[in-house]
């Protein structure tokens, strides 16, 4: 053949994806979270905001997986720690330590590979309490971190009060840009939990703007652990995960390594949180509601179609997140009660619409799970009407009015009108002033539960003379 220059044995090809370390073959999660035609870019690529937040006890610097791993505050031992100081301190030590290299365990040819390898991770210690834990949120807060990786839980009997100065803390820390994970919890069958029943309620789980992740096993089922319910969001690997431990304190398998296998959600919490921040490195413009909405909308369907208590949306799916467009900006976040806009739950209330303009279109979202409510305060002049219509879109959206004295709008404290018109039809309210000053008001949107769990929406606001 006149056009032969020589001739070699053929080989395939192959997608680089993740790298890989000698503990790689027993990481069955791995392409599930991370498939071969994604590569992770980097650490410390150009771009990155400020890396993956972990509020743990601690984190050991000195595993092999971990050099990255900063500890703004390590934790220390007593000087002569009891049997039991011992053993509490190596239990924090290790759970973070694992939680960390499910994350971002570094591909250094040692040990196992994280879903982004040797990523900033930094950890911030708060303890087993309320006020410690919330001091250690708003600590992250202050690094501007891509996500904040929460793998615990309060139980609570009552969200509106159990630990509310956590819920300002993570209310704050959405409302600054931070995507903000959590463990679903490991309670689903156990009745021998502080509240004495099984499946039951946890912050910051249950609570607003948070991506709430179920655990699955080798087989893609939920597992028998994971609690399940309204708040779940999506679902990841969280049994036999292979993990660095620390040496010290690895007893659990017979074989002092560095490694163990895990069980929990949380561990499968951490899957997402760098997902969250792989997707945030490609689409650096994305707010966090954006982020919850299309990691959601494009996971894989694991249970019944659509959203079910058991997987949420399902399995996420990262090159479908990155390649999906961007959907609308929630930009009256975070507004779910009047505690959040009235200057009790921030330093300042949020300014009134209308203050300076007769008529204004708000187009926003709600979601039953996560964003239930829009609170917007409006003002009204002197001797004017307030006219309302809201529009939804795809599902019932009931309208009401508060006065200024309401302090929530889940009670008929404060309020002045409301509107529940059944099916997509348009809610319409007016509201007089009939006095000499400017008053304010709190326009309230409520998604109800239904089939269809999210939709858009249109509020149109018109200060009319009467």
């Amino acid at each position: 053949i006149r056009d032969s220059l020589y001739a070699e044995p053929d080989v395939a090809a192959r997608r680089q994806g993740l790298p890989v370390d000698p503990g790689t073959s027993a990481q069955w999660w791995v392409p599930h979270v991370v498939p071969a035609e994604l590569t992770p870019p980097p650490p410390g690529a150009p771009g990155d905001r400020g890396g993956i937040a972990l509020i743990e006890d601690g984190a050991d610097p000195t595993h092999p997986d971990l050099a990255h791993v900063v500890n703004p505050r390590p934790p220390r031992l007593a000087a002569e720690p009891t049997d039991a100081e011992f053993a509490e301190f190596g239990a924090g030590l290790l759970h973070g330590t694992a939680v960390a290299g499910v994350a971002t365990a570094a591909a250094n040819g040692v040990g196992v590979v994280g879903v982004w390898p040797g990523h900033t991770t930094q950890v911030f210690a708060g303890g087993a309490t309320c006020s410690g834990i919330t001091g250690a949120i708003l600590a992250a807060v202050r690094r501007r971190p891509a996500v904040i990786n929460m793998s615990y839980g309060f139980f609570v009997d009552d969200l509106l009060a159990d630990c509310f100065t956590h819920v300002r803390a993570t209310q704050l820390a959405f409302g600054a840009g931070v995507t903000l994970v959590a463990a679903a919890g490991n309670s689903l069958d156990d009745p021998f939990n502080p509240v004495g029943r099984k499946n039951p309620l946890l912050r910051p789980a249950s609570d607003p703007h948070v991506l709430t992740v179920g655990a699955l096993n080798p087989a893609l089922v939920s597992t028998g652990f994971s609690q399940r319910g309204i708040g779940l969001d999506l679902a990841a690997p969280g049994e036999g995960i292979l993990a660095p431990v620390p040496l010290a304190f690895d007893t659990s398998d017979g074989t002092q390594d560095g490694y163990s296998l895990l069980d929990g959600t949380s561990f499968a919490a951490p899957v997402v949180s760098a997902q969250v921040a792989l997707l945030r490195r490609a689409r650096p413009a994305l707010t966090p509601d954006q982020i919850n909405t299309m990691l959601r909308v494009t996971a894989r369907d694991l249970g019944p179609p659509g959203w079910d208590r058991a997987y949420g949306w399902g399995l996420a799916d990262l090159p479908a997140a990155i390649a999906s467009p961007a959907p609308r900006r929630d930009l009256l976040e975070p507004n779910d009660d009047i505690v959040w806009v009235d200057g009790r739950g921030f330093a300042r209330p949020d300014a009134p619409r209308l203050r300076k303009r007769r008529a204004e279109t708000i187009r926003s979202s709600l979601d039953y799970q996560d964003d239930p409510v829009d609170v917007i305060p409006v003002s009204i002049p002197p001797r004017s009407t307030l006219l309302v219509d809201l529009r939804p879109v795809d599902t019932n959206v009931d309208l009401m009015v508060f006065d200024r004295t309401a302090r929530t709008f889940t009670s008929r404290l404060g309020r002045i009108v409301s509107s529940r018109r059944p099916g997509l039809r348009t809610e319409r309210v007016s509201i007089r002033n009939t006095t000499s000053l400017r008053q304010k008001v709190y326009v309230v949107a409520e998604i109800r539960r239904n089939r269809v769990l999210s939709t858009a929406y249109s509020l149109r606001l018109r200060n009319v003379r009467r």
